[in-house]
């Protein structure tokens, strides 16, 4: 897999437009490491715009990553008006995502909560809810095969898509190559499974094979002092219980193109600890990371740059 920064906007929030972001927005990356790095959609953007970021990130030496789905494109929600009013949204997303080359869009994995896309709702375990999502899904998925770009949820317990057999299941019955999940074991983290993390995600990585289009990577431990009532949150990379070594070499199972995400840390001095950490573990099981040139396309035609 390549290795990858999920998304710019972590650190630079107030950049909604793609005219908004600067070379001084994303060189740090690239001097961090990175040779992959992903954004999230300004569904306004003309095709100048789409020209604009383009020339941005090979001037710093960037490939595009994953694309996420943001200002209101939410196709799946309790209130019809705002399906309504996210549904062109989200095919802009995908026409966009798909001019730019990037791997995939990623957006919430479905939920009755009618405050949080993201958000849990007792609604959101049932078959009902399973069959609705993989419906509304459906709507987009000729969309995705015209711009070839992979639709994939982000994935977490609380949501529609909320474990590992409906995670199989919510790919399967899209019937496309370009339908998969986000992948974080983190999100999926419980306390069977945080001290044995190794074992988990290689179970987990060998069922879904291909389904998952993305890895993303961060941390994990019980937060300090719980007693009775233990809680799971993240961690700052290394500092936590999650086997990065046993993530990366269970991602090796998988298509070399895809991104293999470091996420969710909110400083460039994080970031470069997160990026030191996971590099230095690859390291230690002599692991390769594939050639940032190797996209889907490419891999497809049997060239790996």
């Amino acid at each position: 897999m390549r290795l990858t920064w999920i998304n710019i906007h972590h650190i630079y929030s107030g950049l909604n437009r793609f005219r908004d972001i600067q070379k001084k927005h994303i060189q740090p990356y690239h001097d961090i490491g990175f040779r992959v790095a992903g954004l999230m959609c300004d569904a306004g953007a003309t095709e100048d715009d789409i020209k604009y970021v383009k020339d941005l990130w090979e001037e710093v030496g960037l490939e595009f990553g994953p694309i996420g789905a943001g200002g209101g494109a939410v196709f799946f929600h309790p209130d019809p008006a705002v399906v309504r009013r996210g549904k062109p949204l989200f095919h802009k997303t995908i026409e966009i995502g798909g001019k730019l080359g990037c791997t995939s869009v990623r957006f919430a994995a479905g939920s009755f909560d009618p405050t949080n896309v993201w958000g849990a709702h007792r609604e959101n375990h049932t078959q009902k809810s399973m069959d609705l999502f993989v419906a509304a899904t459906k709507e987009f998925i000729p969309a995705a095969e015209d711009s070839r770009i992979m639709l994939c949820p982000e994935t977490t317990q609380g949501t529609i898509v909320g474990s590992i057999p409906r995670m199989v299941e919510y790919v399967d019955r899209l019937e496309s190559r370009y339908a998969g999940v986000d992948f974080d074991p983190v999100n999926h983290m419980t306390h069977e499974r945080i001290f044995d993390s190794g074992r988990f995600m290689k179970c987990a990585i060998a069922t879904l094979g291909d389904r998952i289009g993305e890895i993303h990577c961060k941390d994990v431990r019980l937060t300090p002092g719980a007693v009775l009532v233990s809680h799971i949150d993240e961690a700052p990379m290394g500092a936590g219980e999650l086997d990065h070594a046993a993530l990366i070499e269970a991602s090796d199972q998988l298509e070399p193109w895809k991104p293999f995400s470091l996420e969710h840390i909110t400083t460039i001095e994080g970031i470069r600890d997160a990026y030191n950490h996971i590099v230095e573990d690859a390291k230690s099981i002599g692991h390769q990371w594939t050639a940032p040139g190797c996209t889907r396309e490419k891999w497809e035609r049997g060239k790996t740059r």
